[in-house]
């Protein structure tokens, strides 16, 4: 029989409980979450908001490439087909390197699709990152 923290991907850091999401499927159960930590090529993040975590992700990705301006622009989400990227300032958006502007208006759903969609576009395997979450409800 499986233990409490296996059968809901439960972790404990410094003493808390924090939920180990899956990235490699989209999930609709996030609401009233707040993000923990965020592993990516063996280095681990804290942020505390979406917005936040999804914005250092970003950045750090943006850093280490060299993709084309048109690309990210192209770049569209796939539950409304808003662009994610712009090179003008937007409510609700925040600057990102490379002189962008990076769409930030979405529920904790949506962001963590966001993040989902991040990663894939570049081209991280997404089985090699790790996100723990706090659910707040």
């Amino acid at each position: 029989m499986d233990s409490i923290e296996e059968k809901y991907n439960i972790e404990y850091v410094y003493g808390k409980r924090y939920y180990v999401e899956d990235l490699t499927k989209r999930s609709f159960n996030f609401e009233y979450s707040t993000p923990f930590m965020f592993v990516l090529n063996e280095k681990t993040y804290f942020e505390s908001s979406w917005k936040q975590m999804i914005l250092k992700i970003t950045s750090i990705l943006i850093n280490e490439t060299n993709i084309s301006k048109d690309e990210y622009l192209a770049l569209k989400n796939d539950w409304g087909n808003q662009a994610v990227f712009s090179v003008t300032p937007h409510k609700n958006y925040e600057i990102v390197p490379n002189g962008l502007y990076m769409n930030l208006n979405h529920t904790a759903v949506h962001d963590v699709w966001t993040l989902q969609l991040i990663l894939n576009f570049f081209k991280v395997d997404l089985s090699r990152c790790k996100l723990l979450i706090k659910r707040n409800g």
